[in-house]
């Protein structure tokens, strides 16, 4: 996609450099050079970031191209990124010695090379690539737990048995298929009939991710589309950093909204359930510093 057209996208949406930035996770001052002509020749994935903020999946924009797929990640050194396994040799290193999958390399992975991986062993699988992410710090984890908290105590006041808040390493066969397994940092699943053989078996009703150093541009655009294309009709993406959440509604259509970790965010597909993230934050502050 050319400069012009994202600049055209700008001036339709009314979004300011400082919202784009916000999106897309790219500096406000690469953002205002782009945007104010100074630079003649981005990066490819930089472009591809700021497109993804302005052409969000769920919007009903027929743009071609938008879609980022893992081989874009693994280039890109402009987004940080878990590590790609990229040779079956690689997986030594975990205690993986099953020869049945030696020789593998990426793309061809399966879903089976994940259940066979060592137990407290955990990777994610996008069309055929597995990715070793980070161990979560604890920031992280006081995140995910306080906003799973918030979730289940809401649905239990609300008599709500169909929904059920999880959080990982519960495995995600999200498309239904060989090749692909994600774990969420926590998802609500709403449907029994959506759990198969201990993982679920379809597309999850919301999910959260949390941001860390080596995980932000997988969150924001390869997981991103993948949640999208899956059926899955909420994304949110918390930011401990920038203390903020992008929430996309991909079953309305709308744009992506970013709250800060002084807002109450209301969740879309459950009416009547806020997530008090200022109280979480407070907590965070009062205790971490």
């Amino acid at each position: 996609m050319k400069v012009s057209d994202l600049k055209a996208r700008k001036l339709e949406l009314g979004y300011t450099n400082e919202m784009i930035s916000q999106l897309s996770g790219v500096p406000l001052g690469t953002v205002q050079k782009i945007f104010g002509g100074t630079t003649q020749a981005p990066r490819y994935e930089t472009l591809k970031q700021i497109e993804m903020a302005l052409f969000p999946p769920g919007r009903g924009v027929t743009e071609p191209n938008v879609q980022i797929n893992h081989e874009d990640v693994v280039r890109s050194s402009s987004i940080t990124e878990p590590v790609c396994v990229r040779e079956s040799s690689d997986l030594a290193y975990y205690g993986y010695n099953n020869l049945a999958y030696a020789g593998k390399k990426q793309g061809e992975y399966t879903v089976e090379d994940i259940f066979a991986l060592p137990d407290g062993v955990y990777m994610e699988l996008i069309d055929g690539c597995l990715y070793d992410l980070a161990a979560p710090t604890t920031v992280h984890q006081y995140l995910i737990g306080q906003v799973f908290r918030q979730i289940d105590n809401a649905l239990l006041a609300k008599g709500n048995k169909h929904c059920m808040p999880l959080v990982a390493p519960t495995g995600v066969q999200l498309f239904m298929d060989k090749k692909n397994l994600l774990m969420p940092d926590l998802m609500v699943v709403c449907g029994r009939n959506k759990f198969n053989k201990g993982v679920v078996y379809g597309a999850p009703d919301l999910v959260m991710e949390v941001l860390s150093p080596s995980t932000g541009g997988y969150d924001r655009l390869l997981k991103l589309n993948k949640y999208w294309e899956g059926g899955v009709r909420e994304y949110w993406i918390i930011d401990p950093k920038k203390e903020e959440v992008i929430v996309y509604c991909f079953e309305k259509g709308t744009p992506p909204k970013t709250y800060q970790f002084a807002d109450n965010i209301p969740i879309s597909i459950s009416d009547g359930i806020i997530i008090d993230f200022k109280f979480i934050a407070d907590r965070m502050h009062d205790f971490f510093g």
